[in-house]
């Protein structure tokens, strides 16, 4: 996917205007202002929903989207996630 693509997806650390840290995002589109996640296992703590959510929320403040996959989708529906992935980015291609 990244390799023929002129906007790759990287991994990328996203500034944030509303603390002094920043967020690092698994991969990041900067011309589509997409990012995508891929959860593991810890991520399902409710602390770390939170923490999640918390975290989403800020970089949509910051103009972003963020999509989540989970590690099991990603390894086990691997075709699934891809056609997720490309039907979001067609989208925001469309509706810029």
């Amino acid at each position: 996917m990244g390799k023929t693509s002129t906007d790759p997806f990287l991994p990328v650390q996203i500034p944030q205007t509303t603390s002094n840290s920043d967020y690092i995002v698994d991969f990041y589109s900067h011309s589509l202002k997409l990012a995508i996640e891929v959860d593991d296992g810890y991520h399902e703590s409710s602390e770390q929903i939170k923490l999640d959510n918390e975290r989403a929320e800020v970089l949509r403040f910051n103009g972003l989207e963020v999509i989540r996959f989970t590690n099991e989708a990603v390894l086990n529906d691997t075709a699934q996630v891809l056609k997720e992935i490309e039907e979001k980015m067609q989208f925001k291609r469309n509706h810029r």
